[in-house]
């Protein structure tokens, strides 16, 4: 954050018209009718912060997701961003992004988002190949997605994020390859690629147990996660995060906000928020919420004071996912152990992973390639549990 004065703040909006199979987010296909009261409580929420509000005078970014924020509608839109206007003059805002999904959104909507100050739109592509959105049970089609991405810039909207996914079944390196290439010519500012996961309670997780969808092979997804780092560096975009690229002067600022560690309040069903000390998060169930604002109550039902162990945790797992890297000398203050030490025990452990550099230093820093950024669960766990054993 540039000072402490500044506020980045995150809603949830919780409807979609209908959950993907792989889908593990806080979100409801059901019940749309009560997005009026949904809106509702959401208002009474942000009224309920009003004391930390105030004391928050500049906002510096704010990002709607989902779900599938496009559908709450022009009217409902204009009543959270009057009640934010409320608290906030939006001079200071430096990015508004509302996530949306094709085949449901009106040029009409996209410029009730313009006229508000959106400034980024964040679109749920998935894929640029017909049968592997069919695969992932999305709802919309490419020429939805291409529609889509017309219909943005002809509002005005400056800035439009695309999210992939690989490692889809039945998707090969050229079918991934195709969607790179179709997301690079539409001249799109910023692109978040993301591996399927089989979350564990979702259709798709059953479908594997049950043998009738088989994950793609590690070494399948290493090949087009490679991929995707030269062809996208190769079209200028800019590997700045573990899974996301953007073109210089486009990284997604909010998502920063988080990266580094900073301050942010969550509004919504299932919403997080952090201080710099604690963090709490919201109830996740849709009418669960709107019963707890209906009687002025916050809608809170979980907390946590971050130790000191958590917050060098913290800084050791979002700092390797993002080019910056963790600050060698911060790492030895705060763990009492010379880095050269973790690094040559780092290179032993990955003997036989990847073939190639997994990280480098630079100056006082240390950061992961691409390589180590593929493998960047596994060595923060093997970097944490080396300064747990070296403790004296």
């Amino acid at each position: 954050m540039p000072d402490s004065d500044y506020l980045s703040i995150y809603i949830h909006f919780p409807f979609c018209v209908r959950k993907c199979l792989y889908c593990d987010f806080a979100s409801e296909d059901w019940g749309l009718e009560r997005i009026d009261r949904w809106t509702d409580a959401l208002i009474l929420e942000i009224n309920l912060n009003k004391e930390r509000l105030i004391h928050s005078p500049k906002l510096y970014t704010l990002y709607i997701g989902g779900g599938s924020p496009n559908l709450v509608g022009g009217d409902n839109f204009y009543r959270i961003v009057k009640t934010l206007n409320d608290y906030f003059d939006f001079d200071t805002l430096r990015e508004f992004t509302v996530e949306v999904n094709p085949g449901g959104t009106s040029v009409e909507l996209l410029n009730t988002f313009r006229n508000a100050g959106v400034n980024r739109i964040s679109i749920g592509c998935q894929s640029f190949i017909d049968g592997e959105l069919k695969t992932l049970e999305r709802i919309h089609s490419v020429d939805d997605i291409v529609r889509l991405l017309e219909q943005v810039k002809s509002v005005g909207i400056p800035q439009r994020s695309l999210d992939l996914i690989f490692g889809i079944p039945g998707q090969t390196i050229e079918s991934w390859k195709n969607s790179l290439e179709s997301a690079i010519s539409y001249n799109v500012e910023h692109l978040s690629l993301y591996n399927l996961i089989y979350e564990e309670g979702t259709p798709l997780s059953d479908l594997r147990s049950k043998g009738v969808v088989s994950p793609v092979e590690e070494e399948q997804e290493w090949l087009m996660y490679d991929l995707a780092h030269k062809v996208l560096e190769k079209a200028g975009f800019v590997h700045y995060e573990i899974s996301n690229w953007a073109k210089p002067d486009y990284m997604a600022v909010h998502n920063s906000i988080y990266w580094s560690g900073g301050k942010y309040l969550g509004f919504g069903p299932s919403a997080h928020s952090f201080d710099g000390e604690n963090r709490w998060w919201n109830c996740r169930n849709v009418d669960t919420y709107i019963n707890f604002l209906k009687n002025d109550k916050l809608p809170i039902t979980g907390s946590e004071k971050l130790s000191v162990k958590n917050k060098k945790t913290e800084y050791f797992l979002l700092g390797l996912r993002t080019q910056t890297g963790i600050e060698i000398s911060r790492f030895e203050s705060v763990t009492g152990m010379e880095f050269i030490d973790a690094h040559k025990m780092l290179i032993g452990h990955l003997v036989g992973k990847i073939e190639g550099e997994y990280g480098y230093i630079e100056g006082n820093y240390f950061r992961l390639t691409h390589k180590g950024w593929f493998l960047c669960d596994y060595i923060t766990g093997k970097l944490l549990t080396l300064i747990e054993e070296r403790k004296p």
